[in-house]
């Protein structure tokens, strides 16, 4: 395995890079990124309104975030990835391919189980320090 270097200069190019792709679509780009908006606020609307039906507890309301999250908002956020990346290398493609993810099942649930890994890694690494060291 070669080892590879990366300049100082390297953020700046790929700064550049990020900006150059979003000047080939940018009517597609920030479409699809309002989509996301959108699709990250109706999860708190659909949260909302299961509270208003059955009244929660603390622990309940952030499971059902949690799960509404690992869920509904992984796929759509790789889809929306997905398109970046065709826009970067000169791909057809449409706002309508940030949903796309959830006809894989395949890639939505490797997306799932990466989120729930990092959510569990961050719990690890955030609430073991707080548990051991907050006291009360």
């Amino acid at each position: 395995m070669s080892i590879r270097t990366v300049s100082l200069g390297s953020a700046y190019r790929w700064l550049g890079e990020a900006l150059a792709t979003c000047r080939a679509q940018p009517r597609l780009l920030f479409g699809a990124a309002c989509l996301l908006l959108v699709a990250a606020l109706s999860l708190s609307l659909i949260q909302a309104a299961i509270e208003a039906i059955v009244p929660l507890p603390l622990l309940g309301r952030a499971l059902l975030q949690a799960l509404l999250s690992l869920v509904l908002f992984a796929p759509v956020l790789g889809g929306f990835y997905r398109l970046v990346d065709a826009v970067h290398h000169a791909r057809p493609a449409a706002p309508s391919e940030l949903f796309a993810l959830f006809g894989d099942r395949d890639a939505s649930l490797r997306l799932v189980g990466t989120q729930l890994l990092f959510a569990l890694l961050a719990m690890v690494v955030l609430g073991v320090p707080a548990y051991v060291f907050g006291g009360q």
